[in-house]
Parts: C-alpha cells; structure tokens; sequence
C-alpha cells in the first residue's frame, strides 16, 4: 500500500493531469486504471485535508467563544468593583460631610456663647451704671432677686449655657435627650419672662442667680 499523499503532492499530480490534452485524459501515460487510482487518491488527501482544516476551524471556535467568555466575566467583574469603589466614594463623602457639619455646628454653637457672655457683660454693666447707690443694698440681698423660684436642675441648664455648653453636651452631662433640652430651655424662658433662651441665661447671669466663669470668657473669644 502506498504512502498517503501530502497535500502540495496531491495538487502536483492533479496539475499533471491537467495538463494532458482532453482527449487522452484517460489514456495519459499514467494508464487509464493508474490515472483513476491516482485521482481517488489525490481525492481522498484533499477530503482528509478539508477535514483537518475543518477541525482546526472547529478547535478555533471553541478557543474564541472561550476567550469571549473569560472577557465577559471579567468585564462584568470590573462592573462589579467600579459600582463597589462608587459606593465606598460615597461612604466616605458622607462621613466626611458629617464631620465638617459637626466642626460647623460646635463652631457656631462657641461664637453663640461668645455672644451670650459679651451680651451678660453688656447688661451687667447697665444695671451698674442705672443703679449705682443701690450697689450697698443688694450686697445683703439674696441672688436672683426678682427672678421667678427655679429648680436646681434649671439653674444647671442655665449655668451650663454661660460656661459655653452646646445642647448635645448639656444633653449628654444629665443625661437628656437633645429635644428634651431645647424643650426645657423654652419652658426657663416663658418662666423667667426672656424672649430667647439667650436672653434668659442674660438675665440671670445680670441677677446674681448664675455665675459665669471668667475663664470660659478668654477661651471662647
């Protein structure tokens, strides 16, 4: 049995072949029964070289399709962690936010007290100048005087404001909530006849009924 034909063998005999005239194509010097032999043959290496191509095609596919695939997962994974990195961005603008609003607040909350001493200042030095003779009377008089009977608990709140507290740490010191202290602050002042919560630890700054720490005064400016 003969070997099998390579692919450019099987192309150079079919090129003999072609080459003999139409007419002798059967009687070529190949011989008629060698010439149809060869053609089989060089048949059959062509079929078996359209079948090897065919696999290779095949084998091709499959490593596309694969390759597509492993690039989907990993394009979606890349979606997965760019929507993770968003929400983790977020995460942190928003504590970030929190912070500089809380920084906001305790900032505002000291220039308040700032403004509430000068303030208590201002109204103890009117009462000292109106009243100047009557400084001898009211060394002997109880503090407070004119003011309405407040709690302890009152005079706690309002001590606390003229040292510079904000709610949230007046809130935390007994043990209160925020509302809760917004809430007795409003009931001090329609008690003591002040307009603002401010006005009222004024008032009874300028009564006696409080006293305010000289040096709160220096660290809130």
């Amino acid at each position: 049995m003969t070997n099998p034909l390579t692919p450019d063998a099987a192309l150079m005999r079919l090129r003999q072949y072609e080459e003999q005239p139409a007419p002798t194509w059967s009687t070529a010097s190949y011989g008629g029964g060698a010439a149809e032999g060869a053609l089989a043959e060089i048949a059959r290496s062509l079929a078996a070289e359209v079948g090897r191509l065919r696999e290779e095609r095949d084998r091709y596919r499959t490593s596309w399709r694969t390759a597509r695939g492993r690039a989907l997962s990993v394009g979606s994974a890349a979606d997965r962690y760019a929507a993770r990195a968003r929400d983790a961005q977020e995460a942190l603008q928003n504590t970030l936010l929190s912070t500089i609003c809380s920084q906001l607040a305790r900032t505002a909350a000291q220039k308040e007290a700032a403004e509430l001493l000068g303030r208590v200042r201002e109204l103890e030095q009117q009462l000292a100048e109106q009243r100047p003779d009557s400084r001898g009377a009211e060394a002997g008089a109880s503090p407070g005087r004119g003011m309405p009977e407040l709690s302890q608990r009152d005079r706690e709140l309002l001590a606390g404001a003229a040292a510079g507290e904000i709610v949230a740490e007046t809130a935390a010191r007994v043990r209160r909530s925020a509302p809760r202290i917004y809430h007795l602050h409003g009931e001090i002042a329609r008690e003591m006849g002040a307009r603002s919560w401010i006005h009222a630890v004024a008032l009874a700054a300028a009564s006696g009924l409080i006293t305010v720490p000289p040096a709160r005064v220096g660290e809130a400016q």
